[in-house]
């Protein structure tokens, strides 16, 4: 199986840069380079494989193949770094931290944490530790502790980074140090990190190691779950349903079927539905929901009249409220229609004042007009809504 990632690397669109090194570097950069800072990006429709922009950041890449001593890639960022704020200059710098850690990854790391940037979350640190990380991830671990010692945003954005590094040769290891930090977006943004990885040993090996981590954190394993589920092509959900059917823990097995349904809606709703109206009775609503919010993107009316031929009226709780959301911009009527047939009142309400208060933002003075008449909405919740204008 050809190895693939979750995590998506774009081709940077230009480089901006005007200087002459004139620092005892063993390149420099061209004349015809350097006319690039004052011309503007490409048109959209011209054949960005030979356009200039792209042609002079592959020409600066393969220029720093030419470095060879950790003083060099120093004085060269020393030189762009004033420009940092640039776009382009950003990226080049990217690039740059990315080389110099391959080479010297201590060094770049050390002298690049000593840095000031406007935002402490260093991009530059965050690609040299993950180089170091995925070299020596021993050492790479030891500098990150002993600099940042205390727990701080800073430090978790860097554990990032090292478990991005960590996870391209040890997956195992990566998702161990993942488990042991705090909860919060750094922990969740890494988790792609750790599935490529194992998804790079093929799907077979990485379900296996969904199945049997160890259970210290259920909700990040059920966030593993859907996540790996949720980006598989569509000619592997075949063997991913058979995999979620055979798992022991009722919770990953929902999450599991539940990330499926939702997946395979983006490419055949009518395949999806099916296979999700015969699941069991604790998953089946959530896996029709899911469908349903994707169908209801495309065809809100479409889905509607579907759910109306639906199982029972406690089962498409869930669908109502999905369909209603993307209902509302288009047919208020139908949409709070829609809600009124919701048969958990708690969860009626909810979405009667939320998908309200979605509606009165996009259209406010359509919704005044619409909240002064007689509607599905329960007058208490048309009068909360309707204090947004006094």
């Amino acid at each position: 199986m050809k190895k693939r990632t979750l995590i998506a690397t774009a081709w940077l669109t230009g480089l901006v840069i005007a200087f002459e090194l004139g620092r005892g570097l063993p390149f420099a950069i061209s004349e015809e380079t350097q006319s690039l800072s004052t011309k503007s990006t490409p048109p959209a429709n011209r054949d960005r494989s030979t356009s200039p922009g792209l042609q002079a950041t592959r020409s600066f890449a393969e220029s720093l193949q030419a470095l060879q001593k950790s003083e060099d890639f120093q004085a060269l960022f020393g030189v762009l770094q004033p420009s940092f704020e640039n776009p382009e200059t950003h990226d080049s710098l990217l690039l740059l931290a990315d080389e110099w850690a391959a080479r010297h990854p201590e060094a770049a790391s050390e002298w690049l944490h000593k840095q000031a940037f406007d935002d402490p979350r260093n991009p530059f640190l965050f690609a040299a530790l993950s180089q170091w990380a995925a070299a020596d991830g021993d050492a790479a671990l030891k500098w990150l502790v002993a600099n940042y010692p205390k727990a701080s945003s800073t430090r978790d954005y860097l554990f990032a980074s090292f478990i991005r590094g960590v996870a391209q040769k040890a997956p195992e290891r990566a998702w161990a140090i993942l488990n042991s930090l705090p909860a919060g977006p750094e922990r969740s943004g890494s988790l792609d990190f750790v599935l490529n990885g194992w998804l790079n040993q093929g799907l077979p090996s990485a379900l296996d190691k969904l199945e049997n981590l160890p259970a210290t954190d259920s909700p990040l394993q059920t966030e593993a779950t859907q996540n790996l589920l949720a980006n598989l092509p569509l000619a592997e959900l075949a063997e991913a349903r058979e995999w979620a059917a055979r798992l022991s823990n009722e919770e990953q097995r929902k999450s599991a079927q539940v990330a499926i349904a939702a997946n395979w809606a983006q490419h055949n709703q009518g395949a999806a539905l099916e296979w999700a109206g015969e699941l069991s009775d604790e998953i089946r609503p959530r896996a029709l929901a899911e469908v349903a919010t994707r169908w209801a993107r495309d065809s809100p009316h479409e889905a509607a009249d579907w759910l109306k031929q639906t199982g029972p009226a406690s089962e498409r709780d869930l669908s109502n409220r999905a369909i209603s959301w993307s209902l509302v911009g288009l047919d208020p009527e139908a949409a709070f229609t829609q809600i009124a047939s919701i048969t958990n009142p708690l969860l009626r309400d909810e979405t009667f004042e939320q998908v309200g208060r979605l509606w009165l933002s996009s259209t406010p003075q359509q919704a005044y007009q619409y909240l002064q008449n007689e509607s599905p909405l329960p007058s208490e919740v048309r009068e909360l809504l309707l204090q947004s204008y006094r």
